[in-house]
């Protein structure tokens, strides 16, 4: 089996260029023989572990036999009490806080790599689960040896058993006398992972004479090729993953490509840009249904919501709730903040030329009232346009300057201590315009958060 791991490691390239590699160790089989087998093969390991306190003493002994364990092999163990888990699913909190601390350990410790015990079952029930979810192609695909533990992280998750079955796990811990705990939540009936270990597989397994594990693992890589490989060079260039901006989509284009493979597309795209929104088929019907629909529909989920603008669809994320509520922080000449950056200066007037546009403007410093400030524009928002006479509605506006829907919500506004002095990066207020008689000016630069 070592040999077999080791192999499985060069051929999937898992820990790159070396280095010490952190190794989550729950207290199961699987885990602790996997830290086990990377300490046989040489490798330079340390042992993370999570007690999440939700099964009492069991947690606490569980916790106990990581600590023995990496005592009597001179690991270095961090470990990590999450404290109260927040509202919703139970095993998505814990797992993601799970993958947040040993991101975060990993940085510290300037590793690049987090094994994981995932293993040959794992993947087919994966599968399966993804199946029956309406996951799609890249469902099918299953988990990947390697993959970024959180979108653009330099840190990998990796998964050097997941080509050794549990029993193969089972019978190599067993013989070399290693020390495990059973979880006995792996025998609950309430996680559909469950039900398919213990009721689905068995019963499809009865059904014929071939290895479906063995099936289900095999049609996995198949995929994988297809849609990590082969698929992608199929796209048009304007749909091409490396070159998209803006977190849009040309409709025209979407609608070109071959159902199977636009359902395979939309889903990638929503666990690129929308990953806690449901990645299944009924996502896919709802964009397609959107992609008919008159401009400013949208779907949305809790983590965002995808739109339909005039000739494409846009997906946008919800603003992280860990965002400050203030727009901007003013310090000194310029306002920081979610929307970029603003800076000035305060000069005489017959040394600057007069100009307004969508990203630099020039106001008369007397007609300043107060202190400047910037915020989301709201409803009922009113200004006078810039060479126009008379008010018009913020929203207006915004609507006959063709600006998104999807993106209408992330404009944000100039004001004085009365009123709007400038839509930023569209237009400002002709009442703070620099007249004949205008003594100071402020000249005002608008850098866009990008």
């Amino acid at each position: 089996m070592l040999e077999r791991v080791q192999s499985y490691i060069v051929d999937h390239r898992l820990f790159g260029s070396g280095g010490p590699i952190l190794v989550g160790v729950s207290g199961g089989v699987d885990s602790v023989t996997l830290a086990w087998v990377l300490g046989e093969l040489g490798y330079n390991i340390e042992v993370a572990h999570v007690n999440y306190q939700l099964r009492g003493d069991e947690s606490d002994r569980d916790a106990e036999l990581v600590r023995s364990f990496s005592r009597d092999r001179d690991l270095v163990l961090h470990e990590v009490e999450p404290g109260a888990m927040p509202p919703g699913s139970l095993q998505e909190n814990a797992r993601n806080f799970r993958y947040q601390r040993f991101e975060e350990i990993a940085i510290d410790r300037e590793m690049t790599r987090i094994a994981v015990a995932h293993n040959r079952n794992d993947q087919a029930e994966t599968v399966l689960l993804n199946l029956l979810r309406g996951g799609g192609f890249d469902g099918v695909a299953g988990m990947r040896p390697s993959r970024p533990v959180r979108q653009d992280s330099p840190i990998h998750v990796v998964r050097p058993f997941l080509d050794i079955s549990r029993s193969d796990i089972v019978a190599i811990a067993t013989s070399s006398g290693l020390p495990w705990r059973e979880d006995n939540s792996n025998a609950d009936l309430s996680y559909s992972r469950v039900k398919i270990r213990t009721g689905t597989l068995p019963a499809l397994e009865s059904c014929g004479e071939s290895d479906l594990i063995g099936e289900l693992v095999t049609i996995s890589k198949d995929m994988r090729v297809l849609v990590d490989e082969l698929l992608p060079e199929t796209l048009p260039p304007d749909l091409q993953f490396g070159r998209l901006i803006g977190h849009s989509v040309p409709i025209e284009a979407l609608r070109e490509l071959d159902p199977a493979v636009r359902g395979w597309y939309l889903l990638r795209l929503v666990r690129k840009w929308l990953p806690e929104a449901p990645v299944r088929r009924s996502t896919v019907f709802s964009i397609d249904r959107l992609m008919d629909a008159p401009t400013g529909k949208r779907i949305q989920f809790k983590t965002g919501s995808i739109w339909r603008e005039r000739d494409r669809i846009r997906f946008v994320p919800s603003p992280s709730e860990a965002e400050p509520t203030p727009a901007g922080v003013t310090t000194g000449n310029e306002i920081m903040g979610s929307f970029g950056r603003l800076t000035w200066n305060v000069i005489p007037s017959e040394t600057v030329e007069t100009q307004t546009g969508r990203f630099e403007i020039v106001v008369d410093e007397n007609k300043i009232r107060g202190c400047l400030s910037v915020r989301p524009w709201r409803p009922g928002d009113r200004f006078k346009p810039f060479g126009m006479a008379g008010w018009k509605k913020v929203k207006s506006f915004l609507t006959d300057a063709k600006v998104a829907s999807s993106e209408r919500k992330s404009v944000h506004v100039l004001c004085d201590d009365e009123r709007i002095v400038w839509i930023l990066g569209h237009r400002m207020d002709d009442q703070y315009r620099v007249e004949d008689h205008t003594k100071r000016v402020r000249q005002i630069l608008f850098e866009p958060a990008r």
